[in-house]
């Protein structure tokens, strides 16, 4: 457990430094729509949050920040989930 709540840590350390890339950079990234779709089953699916409106903001900042490191929407939003949760508990 505490092994799975380290790796948690550092995947939001690196999410952190991504987004500082990301910003630095000013990219304008283009609509996506399967990721929205795979976007809007991760919401409804999760528990964690406290309103829709959170779930949404935080996938979609941490999504992006995962994106490189991660190629797979599905799988991203996966763990992005599963980190909420844990993150939630601890």
């Amino acid at each position: 457990m505490r092994k799975q709540r380290v790796l948690i840590a550092l995947l939001l350390i690196l999410s952190l430094m991504a987004a500082s890339k990301a910003l630095s950079s000013g990219a304008n990234p283009s609509i996506d729509y399967e990721l929205r779709d795979i976007l809007q089953a991760t919401i409804n699916q999760s528990d964690s949050f406290a309103d829709r409106f959170d779930a949404e903001v935080w996938l979609v900042d941490m999504s992006s920040r995962l994106e490189r490191f991660i190629a797979s929407d599905e799988e991203r939003l996966k763990l992005l989930r599963l980190v909420h949760t844990e993150a939630t508990l601890a």
